[in-house]
């Protein structure tokens, strides 16, 4: 789901499909984490991205 370009089957949305590789890029370099999971978690439907990022005494470690 992360790969550039990647679509789930039977979309039909716009859009070039990189956004969340970039994201995953972005947090690597910054030493977040991504995580994906299910926005209606009871029907799996949708998406819901949670960024969490390091904090200030992380980075200066």
């Amino acid at each position: 789901m992360l790969d550039p370009f990647y679509r789930g089957l039977g979309t039909d949305v716009i859009g070039s499909g990189l956004g969340l590789s970039i994201v995953q890029t972005i947090a690597r370099r910054i030493s977040a984490s991504l995580e994906l999971t299910y926005a209606d978690k009871e029907r799996r439907q949708g998406l819901r991205v949670i960024v969490t990022l390091p904090s200030a005494e992380d980075t200066h470690a």
